[in-house]
């Protein structure tokens, strides 16, 4: 047998439905208990249980309480929702109305996130697919013929269609997603740390003793930006600092969106020392716009980001920001999913990752 536990779940059922099939294994006999099967095969009896609940389901085998399991019929192939591919599907989600989504150049999540898809599903003897889905642009027909070549889907980017939801929990396979704009109670999920992180970046610019401080938002349906919004304004309330005014929305999340917001902050005249921006791109254009201001940073204003892009160390000033641990959400996101494929999982989990401060030049502490 091989040593990754996805192929042990796989072997299993192969090699009971080759017994099956040659009759080796007759219809009424019975199987072995499951300890017999955890030393013939040499896996654990969660992976022997996950193998006979697949032939359970599609009718190979039968459990009577109490008696065992016996083999049931020998129809000879497994339905369609059961095929062993071995196959993951990453689905990269993007959204026609944002042109964020479509330039590579601002692509700066996703490529980590799926690396560490990519380690989990190897660890697990699997491959991973990836698709980039437009939601305002689904074809359906094309997506079940996709998904009939997987066991499991993670979908990243931020979905918003609860019907097309609604159609991909009905193709029963199991589905994680991450980091959604949109509720869900029974799919597992991967989230950011959002409002925790937006309020850790504005108590640490008042702790260096900015109260005048400006968000520069994400994009206004984006549940990130949203939950972003909400840390930062927690902080400035709790901090007895006012907030009106000083929030503003980008068309996106990209570095020509943060340089429009910054356009708009130097148009408010208000007498602003720190900026939060909800994402680094957003921080960088925020930081042109103000150099062509003649705006030098942290000496006359200081900005923090949320992400820690490459990008974000090679600035001058290098940009001091939050830390979205990119690849390990994706390494998380392959756990759980794997759970549902090889342990049979039926119930849902909710993983909330937390973000880390990095301090670097981009923020100075005034008096």
């Amino acid at each position: 047998m091989a040593n990754k536990s996805g192929v042990y779940y796989k072997e299993v059922i192969e090699d009971i439905m080759d017994k099956i099939n040659s009759k080796e294994l007759k219809v009424g006999d019975k199987l072995p208990s499951e300890r017999e099967l955890c030393d013939l095969y040499s896996v654990s009896r969660t992976t022997i249980r996950k193998a006979i609940d697949v032939l359970v389901t599609e009718g190979y085998l039968n459990k009577e309480a109490g008696k065992g399991t016996f083999v049931k019929n020998n129809k000879g192939s497994l339905s369609n929702n059961e095929q062993l591919t071995g196959n993951v599907l990453f689905v990269r989600c993007v959204h026609s109305d944002n042109k964020d989504n479509f330039s590579n150049g601002n692509d700066i999540f996703y490529p980590a996130l799926l690396m560490g898809i990519e380690q989990s599903a190897a660890d697990n003897g699997y491959h991973c697919i990836y698709k980039t889905i437009d939601e305002k642009s689904i074809d359906q027909e094309e997506i079940d013929q996709l998904l009939a070549k997987v066991e499991g889907i993670i979908w990243g980017g931020e979905l918003h269609n609860k019907e097309f939801l609604n159609h991909l929990l009905d193709i029963n396979i199991p589905l994680l997603l991450v980091s959604p704009s949109i509720t869900v109670d029974n799919v597992d999920t991967v989230n950011i740390e959002d409002k925790k992180g937006a309020t850790k970046a504005v108590e640490y610019l008042i702790e260096k003793g900015h109260q005048n401080i400006a968000f520069i938002a994400g994009d206004a349906n984006s549940f990130p930006s949203q939950q972003r919004k909400e840390g930062y304004l927690n902080a400035m309330q709790k901090a007895g600092l006012e907030s009106n005014q000083l929030v503003i929305t980008a068309e996106g999340w990209d570095f020509d969106a943060g340089y429009q917001a910054m356009k708009k902050v130097v148009k408010s005249n208000k007498e602003i020392t720190a900026i939060f921006a909800a994402s680094d791109l957003l921080a960088m254009g925020a930081i042109s716009q103000a150099k062509e201001e003649n705006i030098k940073i942290p000496e006359d204003l200081s900005i923090i980001g949320f992400d820690d892009v490459d990008l974000a160390r090679q600035l001058k000033p290098k940009l001091t920001t939050l830390k979205v641990m990119k690849e390990e959400m994706g390494r998380v996101a392959g756990k759980l999913l794997f759970e549902s494929i090889l342990e049979g999982r039926n119930y849902s989990l909710n993983v909330t990752l937390p973000v880390e401060l990095i301090e670097r030049e981009s923020v100075k502490e005034i008096l």
